[in-house]
């Protein structure tokens, strides 16, 4: 289990709990899926629980990555995802065990202030309330439920190093990493989009005419263009490297000067007049540019090789079985 899978739970694994099911939390419903295939110090999983968190994963798997039963290798995809799965169940509650046994403390405002932020995520409460509904659950074990993910957060977090990278240690990645941090070539473009009819170029044409004669672009762009989402900002699309834009518009992009306004572009949107205001070519990005994203990366790292310490020294002094088969 990663750390940001314990600490940086609470609203994006709670919004995906209370819209599917609460696997682990379900009461038993009397039939062969009570049968217990998890304990770990006590606490125990179903298989029905387990169950119900493999397909509602294995659901959002096949939606993600467009798999489809049929695929030969859907069965070996399965068996790792229930492998996953499992030392995931037995990792939480691993973390819940302890955090239960020294008693740790969470503030119940602390409960609620997830509870909400959970809540926001939704249009409004009535969706969430029906979202919750239709998952059979309740706001008191979804509440429970918050509670248990903020006693592992705080259990963890006081046993285990979070003191951020150093520079220095940035700096000695960024130096045996520096082609990881380039950047293609960039054109920052202005254009201005007009509707694929007869009079296309002609339009196109004049709105070049009046650009030369000094008329601005950003104003012809509010004018004339039917990309209102750039011409509200001058026909402005900032910057942006190859493969982002359509073939046509972008070899025209890239093949203008700084400056330069060009002749009409046909692509499937309609025709184009593109104004170039500037390039950037290929770079490697400097140290200062991305120490940021460097000591977020050593940082999450770290964390998670701290969580898989503390995990190994806790199963060390614990009774954890399995009793399978789990699905």
């Amino acid at each position: 289990m990663k750390f940001k899978t314990i600490i940086g739970i609470v609203w994006a694994a709670l919004l995906i709990t209370a819209t599917n099911a609460f696997a682990q939390n379900r009461p038993n419903r009397g039939n062969s899926g009570d049968r217990v295939i998890i304990e770990v110090n006590g606490l125990t999983v179903t298989q029905q629980k387990f169950r119900e968190e493999f397909e509602r994963e294995w659901a959002d798997l096949k939606r993600n990555q467009n798999i489809s039963e049929d695929d030969n290798s859907s069965e070996d995809m399965k068996n790792r995802l229930a492998m996953q799965i499992l030392d995931n169940m037995i990792e939480r509650n691993l973390f819940l065990s302890f955090s239960k046994k020294e008693k740790v403390k969470v503030p119940s405002d602390s409960v609620q202030t997830e509870l909400q932020r959970i809540i926001e995520t939704y249009p409004d409460e009535a969706t969430f309330d029906s979202a919750l509904v239709a998952s059979g659950r309740t706001r008191a074990e979804l509440k429970k439920r918050i509670g248990e993910e903020l006693m592992i957060r705080e259990y963890v977090k006081g046993r285990i190093d979070m003191s951020e990278p150093s520079e220095t240690e940035a700096k000695i990645f960024y130096a045996t990493n520096r082609s990881k941090f380039s950047q293609t070539a960039m054109v920052h473009a202005k254009h201005i989009l007009v509707a694929d009819d007869t009079n296309a170029q002609k339009t196109l044409r004049d709105i070049r005419r009046r650009f030369e004669k000094g008329d601005s672009f950003a104003s012809l762009a509010q004018e004339y263009s039917i990309d209102y989402g750039s011409a509200s900002q001058g026909g402005d699309l900032g910057y942006f490297g190859k493969g982002r834009m359509v073939q046509p518009f972008e070899d025209a992009a890239f093949s203008l000067p700084i400056g330069k306004i060009s002749d009409p572009v046909k692509t499937q949107f309609g025709w184009h007049l593109i104004l170039v205001e500037d390039k950037q070519p290929e770079r490697i990005l400097g140290f200062d540019e991305v120490k940021d994203k460097i000591i977020s990366l050593l940082s999450d790292r770290k964390s998670n090789l701290e969580v898989q310490k503390l995990s190994l020294k806790l199963r060390l002094k614990s009774v954890i079985k399995v009793n399978g088969p789990v699905l």
